[in-house]
């Protein structure tokens, strides 16, 4: 599933950042920057609901900024944002969630499960005083360090033997209930339990996964919400 993935992925680290294609590549885009103008007009619209005027445009300055890298596709999203890539969109709105479920717990640290390209993590480090910290595979991991490097950034990266910080918000924006390996899912339950909180965005039967709420938070207290 991920082979052509990470081969776009490992033809990136030993470019300049101004010649970074990956955005735009097909196999890349299987995977990660495949939101359409439509939604994203529908995600604008939600976050508009959600802060004043003034910070809505303050945030989707935003849009510039992680479209700076990559070659980015990009659609026209209307007159006071113009033509971004309409992934910035879903960004911004699940930030907005993010922090609505952040501001909650007494912590200052996000682990995050799948980290994209960085994406989420440029909007969050950019919204939040916080400490950010990634799992995922270890040349995409490396990409992510370079790309967040560019924008002036710091993330730390994490595997399964390292030390978790000691309370943390996790958040797993698709991955977790899209990983179909169970001595993988095994792993990153544990991360789960450790966490005070957090926001997991749910593709498991979309994807045809057999991971289930349940399994993964026992009898522990969630909310679930339709996107």
């Amino acid at each position: 599933m991920y082979g052509p993935y990470t081969s776009v992925v490992q033809q990136q680290l030993n470019l300049p950042a101004e010649f970074w294609y990956f955005k735009g590549d097909p196999e890349y885009r299987g995977i990660l920057e495949h939101t359409d103008r439509d939604q994203a007009l529908a995600y604008l619209e939600l976050s508009r609901k959600k802060v004043d005027a003034k910070t809505f445009s303050g945030l989707v300055q935003l849009f510039e900024k992680n479209d700076l890298y990559g070659k980015t596709i990009k659609e026209y999203l209307g007159e006071d944002i113009g033509h971004a890539s309409p992934s910035n969109a879903r960004y911004l709105h699940h930030s907005l969630l993010i922090k609505e479920h952040f501001d909650k717990f007494q912590t200052k640290n996000i682990v995050e499960i799948g980290g994209g390209y960085g994406g989420l993590c440029l909007y969050l480090k950019s919204m939040l005083d916080c400490n950010y910290y990634i799992f995922d595979l270890p040349a995409v991991m490396l990409l992510q360090d370079k790309y967040l490097k560019a924008h002036g950034l710091h993330c730390n990266f994490l595997s399964f033997e390292s030390n978790l910080p000691e309370d943390f918000f996790l958040v797993s924006n698709y991955c977790y209930s899209e990983i179909r390996d169970k001595s993988i899912r095994e792993k990153y339950k544990t991360v789960i339990e450790k966490s005070v909180g957090g926001f997991m965005l749910w593709n498991a039967e979309a994807t045809g996964n057999d991971v289930t709420l349940s399994e993964t938070f026992k009898d522990r207290k969630i909310e679930v919400c339709p996107e």
